[in-house]
This record gives structure tokens, sequence and C-alpha cells, in this order.
């Protein structure tokens, strides 16, 4: 059983080794570049949902902030 597994991976060596009908991969290889598509976007909705969410609650707070902050100085001046 395990001279027959040495041979099977012998001969895959042997095969890898040898070179293919396949033309040579150009020296640049391609470079890795965003690849936005549709099964990507419904893959990721619910998480592009959360982070929407979390943005919003951000920009909430943010404004209310400023109005608390900004009314509190009004009151101070008068």
């Amino acid at each position: 059983m395990l001279q027959e597994e040495e041979k099977h991976i012998d001969t895959v060596t042997e095969n890898a080794a040898k070179p293919t009908d396949m033309p040579p991969e150009p020296e640049t290889r391609k470079e890795w570049r965003l690849r936005i598509n549709y099964r990507l976007i419904t893959q990721n909705m619910p998480f592009i949902l959360f982070l929407s969410v979390l943005a919003l609650i951000y920009i909430a707070n943010s404004h209310l902030a400023e109005k608390r902050s900004a009314g509190s100085t009004n009151s101070a001046r008068k």
C-alpha cells in the first residue's frame, strides 16, 4: 500500500515537472484590483447596512452635541 502511494507521488511530481501545452504566463502578473460585483454586494449587504446605520447614528450624535453645546453657550451669555 505504501509503495503504491510512493509511485503515485512520483508520477504526480514527474507530471508537474513537465511543461504543459499552455503558453507561459507573462512576467507581469495581474495586479490585484478592486473588484465590486453583484455577488459581492449581495453577500455583504447585512454588513453594509450595519455600517450605514452606524454612520447615521454618528452623524446624528454629532449634530445633537453641536446643538447642545451651542445652546449652553447662548444661555451662558445672557
